[in-house]
Order: C-alpha cells, then structure tokens, then sequence
C-alpha cells in the first residue's frame, strides 16, 4: 500500500498546485480522465493502460464497457476486473469534469443503473475532486439516488492515511476480500448492528 499511497499524494499535490484550472468548466472530463483517474487506478494496481494485458478480452480495466438493461444499453467509463472471470465486472466508475457539482441525483442515477444492471454492489463516481462510493444492490430510483451514497471523499482525503486505507482495501486491484469489503461498507451505511448483520449472512 506504500507506494500506492506515495503516488496518489503526488496526484494529490499536482491537483491542489492548479487547482483553480482543474476546477475551470474548459477542463473537460476527457482531460480529468488522463491527468488523474487512469494515473489514480493504476496506483491502485489496476492496469487501465494495458500495459500488461494485450488480449481485449482479458483486460482487466475496459472503457466505455457496454452494459446492458432496461432494453438499452449504456456504456460505463471504466469496468474493472478480475482474473480468470473477465465476464463479470468488480465494480464500474463514471467520471465527471471537476467543474460539475457530483452530490447530483440524474448522476447517482446514471451510476447506480451500470452497477444494478452490471450485477455489482457498488460503484464509483468521480471528477477525482471528490469520489462518491454508491449502492447499487437496490433497483435504482431517480428520487431516492442521492440517499444510496456509501461514503464521499474530497481529493485531500487521498492524502490521509488512514482515509486513503478505507478506499485501498476496498478498490485495489490486491484486495483479496472485495466482497466482504463491500458487505462491511453497505452494512455501516444502513446502520446495521452486529446482531442484524448476523441475521442478514
């Protein structure tokens, strides 16, 4: 996790240094997307950049991925994954330029719809400003979306240790208990006593 959390408190210091340009509406999320959040996933180990997969169909981190539901299909930013099951998805992240306020219920929505209909649990929105961990174990409602929010974290968060740990042990690419992780963290958003937890495993 050290060099993880060294590499991400770099992305954190050249973001603060111009983060008045970051925040600018002409920095598009394209931009955002290059300059922080492939750089931010790939020191979470994951290889956005194939640089170590070259077969299409085992990347592990796949762009704009296809989703299918509700007769339409959608495509997620990023769609992670882990071998040898290339087929079902981790968890998704759908970014935004930093200049566009996440705490947004048509963007929840969006996100919620890639994890609900992607079977994951949970899913990411970003503008690496801020990143929003949301639940999609539930059908997704446009009126309610703002309420499944897990945890939110400001981009300084990344350089406190302890808070960076929070994000690395449930979204690295060696978090080896993703699905007890995401258990743990759906169970603290709703408030979930040790006997209720007992009862709902």
């Amino acid at each position: 996790m050290d060099q993880a959390f060294k590499s991400v408190k770099k992305l954190v210091e050249d973001f603060r240094a111009n983060e008045r340009n970051y925040l600018s509406p002409t920095y598009q999320e394209s931009h955002v997307r290059q300059d922080f959040i492939d750089k931010f996933f790939t020191a979470l180990g994951w290889d956005v950049t194939h640089e170590r997969q070259k077969n299409p169909h085992e990347y592990e981190v796949r762009i704009e991925n296809r989703v299918n539901g509700g007769g339409t299909q959608q495509r997620a930013d990023y769609a992670f994954f882990l071998g040898p099951n290339f087929r079902d998805p981790k968890f998704f992240v759908e970014a935004k330029k930093p200049a566009r306020q996440l705490e947004n219920a048509d963007f929840y929505y969006q996100t919620m719809r890639y994890g609900w209909n992607g079977n994951t649990p949970i899913a990411i929105l970003t503008d690496f400003e801020e990143l929003h961990v949301i639940d999609c174990r539930l059908k997704p409602s446009i009126k309610d979306a703002l309420g499944r929010r897990i945890k939110s974290f400001r981009y300084t968060d990344y350089a406190d240790e302890e808070k960076f740990k929070w994000i690395y042990y449930l979204f690295s690419h060696e978090c080896e208990s993703l699905d007890r992780q995401i258990d743990q963290a759906v169970y603290e958003l709703y408030g979930l006593t040790e006997e209720e937890i007992k009862v709902v495993e």
